[in-house]
């Protein structure tokens, strides 16, 4: 009975997949063109930028959802937590006004940044869906815990 549930969840998720990858593939060529004709260095080529590295993030995602009976192992490289998390937050910020810590000191260390990216994507949106009466999202100050 879970093998036919298993079954069922993996031609779910290939059919939920499929149903995503088509648009994104449109979606990503328009991106693609205004970061071509952006002044190089301009603020918004680096906005598209990040936005296409989103999408190659989704389409990532898409395939995981592909292969997701085969055990994934997060791949973990050298780099800056503080930039994985300050970068995701910018992602967030933009459209949604959360505010953008500055000034973070470096944290080298092994990590999965796609795996940490996509735990403060949950939180933030997490945090967005609890102030539905309005309110601020920020981080803790430093050294406590903050409210």
């Amino acid at each position: 009975m879970r093998l036919d549930r298993l079954a069922s969840l993996g031609k779910l998720s290939a059919g939920i997949a499929h149903e995503v990858r088509n648009p994104l593939t449109g979606i990503s060529l328009l991106p693609g063109d205004l970061h071509d004709q952006a002044a190089t260095g301009s603020d918004d080529q680096q906005m598209i930028t990040k936005a296409l590295a989103e999408i190659g993030r989704v389409e990532r995602f898409i395939n995981s959802l592909l292969n997701y009976s085969s055990f994934s192992r997060a791949e973990f490289v050298e780099g800056d937590l503080n930039r994985v998390v300050h970068d995701t937050v910018l992602l967030m910020r933009a459209p949604r006004g959360v505010p953008l810590p500055r000034g973070a000191p470096t944290s080298p260390c092994r990590l999965a940044p796609g795996k940490i990216k996509q735990a403060v994507l949950n939180v933030i949106r997490n945090a967005q869906e609890a102030l539905t009466g309005g309110g601020r999202i920020t981080r803790p100050a430093q050294g406590g815990s903050g409210p």
